[in-house]
């Protein structure tokens, strides 16, 4: 449409300025008109107001037009904006393609708190809602199926809910081994239980998070043939006793993975409960007797990874009648969050030697300097450690450091050490400060992380800082001690030290990239 701002032919006389000599004289006067004056006025007004009419007219029209053309405009944007999405690359994705990216996306749903897979919120229920085409590569996929993970709700009939969209979800897997998670903190699992039960067969992880309030499982005897790793934690404080769930899933003879949190010890010894030989990792945060533990690891011939996180002692071990070598194990982390007065840790170690160990990590209390129970179990298994962690609190602030850096000695592999209230003093500090010119008492070539702390301490400072300014100058130096050290984290308390100890401290702190000191001062 071609818009002018002439005159429109349908109001010749529309120029407002025509009026004439005559008229324009008498526009500027106040004369009286004569009769052919007033005439002419007024069949010139009348033509006017034809002509005002006319445009107004044409103004309508016009805006009648724009209008059916700004309507006309969007429905064909509308119309481009829809034939764009059928050139769009995603309509060109094999389907095998599109179904690894659904697969990714679910993937990345499973992080989410309270994940639920009947959740049309969340990815794969949520990716059949976006077309006929996504919905059938969702449904076709099975492995976007195989990760059975349930949060309970409050809602009345959630689970019934749950239970009618879980029977054809279970379809579509097809027959893929199974990853079950279920969680009844916020209300009843024990239906859906049975449904998943029902497919004991191709259970591979089972997760589950229970209650004291949650019913007894069936009282049947199952086998679970690829049932690979059981978890048990409690989703409440109070502590459940997980014999049953122990005795349920006792069947399992490829199981490689047991982890029980927040749970009740069994009310019968765990190896009378569970087929051991073949796990490879054990986690347990439950409370349990050292001696327990001890003959529970006995068990574990193929055990290449333990925490023992809640053990307590309660009296003597009895020492083994053998040493037991476990060839596999690499990672050991245990915590000894009680202890009787002169109970000691070692009844624990000396029953193994651990030729492969690559990772110990210990946390107790009230234990003597563990150096030398560290220094047998070595003697034992003459293993390579490359990480070290110590949490030793309340032993005694005087007790020789030899025995733990004679040991350190035997670890040349150590690239990462971490020592946490096991009474930090100058034997330490002076284990790592070198000098050229002077003997070398300790070397560990591939130490990366270096980790003291200590809460409370009398010491003067002089050794901290003779390290301190040691690591400063000869850090990355090719023939120093300790040539690969890019980390050093001192976290110490106490009183002050001297203005001067200090400044030193202070002044190869700021120099250095690798070493921070944290000094909480009492």
């Amino acid at each position: 449409m071609h818009l002018s701002l002439a005159a429109s032919p349908s109001c010749p006389n529309s120029n407002a300025s025509d009026m004439g000599p005559g008229l324009e004289a008498l526009v500027s006067n106040n004369e009286p008109l004569t009769d052919t004056q007033t005439l002419h006025v007024q069949q010139t007004l009348q033509a006017a107001l034809t002509a005002v009419s006319d445009i107004e007219g044409e103004i309508s029209r016009t805006i009648r037009r724009l209008v059916e053309l700004e309507a006309e405009r969007r429905r064909r944007s509308d119309y481009t904006v829809a034939l764009k999405g059928v050139l769009s690359p995603i309509r060109r994705i094999p389907t095998e393609i599109l179904g690894e990216i659904f697969l990714w996306c679910r993937n990345s749903s499973l992080s989410t708190y309270n994940y639920s897979i009947v959740d049309p919120r969340q990815a794969p229920v949520l990716l059949g809602h976006i077309s006929s085409r996504w919905r059938q590569v969702s449904q076709n996929t099975p492995s976007l199926w195989d990760h059975l993970h349930y949060h309970s709700s409050t809602s009345p009939g959630s689970q019934n809910q749950a239970l009618s969209l879980l029977r054809p979800i279970i379809s579509r897997s097809r027959g893929l081994a199974l990853d079950v998670a279920l969680d009844s903190g916020d209300g009843p699992v024990n239906d859906i239980m049975d449904l998943v039960l029902q497919e004991h067969n191709r259970l591979k992880n089972v997760s589950l998070s229970i209650t004291d309030h949650d019913p007894p499982l069936q009282n049947k005897r199952l086998t679970f043939p690829n049932l690979l790793l059981l978890s048990i934690s409690g989703a409440q404080e109070d502590y459940i006793d997980v014999s049953q769930f122990l005795d349920f899933f006792n069947e399992a003879p490829k199981m490689r993975t047991l982890q029980l949190i927040s749970v009740e010890s069994p009310s019968r010894s765990m190896v009378s409960a569970l087929r051991l030989p073949g796990l490879t990792q054990l986690y347990l945060d439950i409370p349990l007797d050292c001696g327990q533990a001890r003959n529970l690891l006995m068990q574990c011939d193929m055990i290449e990874e333990c925490h023992f996180l809640d053990l307590f002692e309660s009296g003597q071990i009895h020492p083994p009648h053998h040493v037991c070598q476990l060839n596999h194990l690499r990672t050991l982390h245990i915590s000894i969050q009680d202890s009787i007065e002169n109970s000691h840790p070692e009844g624990l170690f000396e029953a193994f030697a651990l030729p492969q160990l690559d990772d110990l990590q210990i946390d107790t209390t009230d234990c003597p300097w563990p150096g030398g129970i560290l220094a047998s179990l070595y003697d034992r298994s003459q293993f390579l450690l490359t990480r070290l962690w110590l949490r030793i609190r309340n032993v005694d602030l005087y007790a020789s450091a030899e025995p733990l850096v004679a040991l350190l000695r035997h670890l040349p592999g150590l690239r990462e050490l971490g020592l946490a209230y096991c009474g930090i003093g100058d034997e330490l500090f002076d284990a790592f400060t070198y000098s050229p010119w002077a003997p070398l008492e300790l070397s560990l070539p591939h130490l990366e992380w270096l980790h003291l702390e200590d809460d409370d301490n009398d010491l003067d400072g002089l050794a901290l800082a003779e390290m301190v300014e040691s690591v400063y100058a000869y850090s990355g130096a090719e023939n120093a001690a300790f040539p690969a050290l890019n980390k050093v984290d001192l976290n110490l308390g106490g009183a002050r030290f001297s203005d001067e100890v200090e400044a030193r401290v202070a002044v190869a702190c700021a120099g250095s990239r690798v070493i921070k000191v944290h000094r909480n001062r009492a």
